[in-house]
C-alpha cells in the first residue's frame, strides 16, 4: 500500500527563517543568486534566494570541488524532503560518485533503522545548511 504523498512545506516562509539586507538603508528580504564561499574562497555552495530564504535548486560543495549535495528548496526555505513523499535531495561521496539509498523501500520491520536514519541525515543537513552570520 503506497502513502499518500504530500508536501510538508509551508506556502511562504516564517519571518525568523528569513534573511534580511539593507537596501538603501531598508531592511528588505534577501533576493537573487547566491555562491557560498569557504575563507579560502572555495566554492561551498550555490543557489538562488528568493523572499529571503533558500528557494528552487541548490548544490552544496566538497573542499575539493565535487558536488556533496543538491536539491530543491520550498518557498518557505524548508528542503523539500524526505518523510512522506519522498527526498528531493541527491547525496554524493567525496571521489564523486552519487549515494543510492532508497529508505522507503525498507519494509515495516526496519522502520527503526529508517527514522534513526532519517533522523541522522537531517541533523547532518542542518549541520551543513546553517549560513554564519
Amino acid at each position: 500500500m503506497q502513502k499518500n504523498k504530500r508536501f510538508l512545506n509551508n506556502p511562504s516562509p516564517k519571518k525568523e527563517d528569513m534573511i534580511f539586507v539593507s537596501v538603501n538603508g531598508k531592511e528588505v528580504p534577501k533576493e537573487g543568486y547566491e555562491e557560498i564561499r569557504d575563507e579560502d574562497g572555495n566554492l561551498r555552495g550555490k543557489g538562488n534566494f528568493k523572499n529571503g530564504v533558500r528557494s528552487g535548486f541548490w548544490q552544496f560543495i566538497y573542499p575539493n570541488g565535487k558536488i556533496d549535495q543538491s536539491g530543491y528548496y520550498g518557498s518557505d526555505g524548508k528542503r523539500l524532503s524526505i518523510n512522506y513523499y519522498g527526498d528531493t535531495w541527491d547525496y554524493y561521496r567525496e571521489d564523486g560518485t552519487k549515494i543510492e539509498v532508497h529508505i522507503e523501500e525498507l519494509s515495516d520491520e526496519k522502520s527503526f533503522f529508517k527514522d534513526l536514519f532519517e533522523e541522522f541525515r537531517n541533523e547532518i543537513a542542518e549541520d551543513i545548511f546553517k549560513q554564519d552570520d
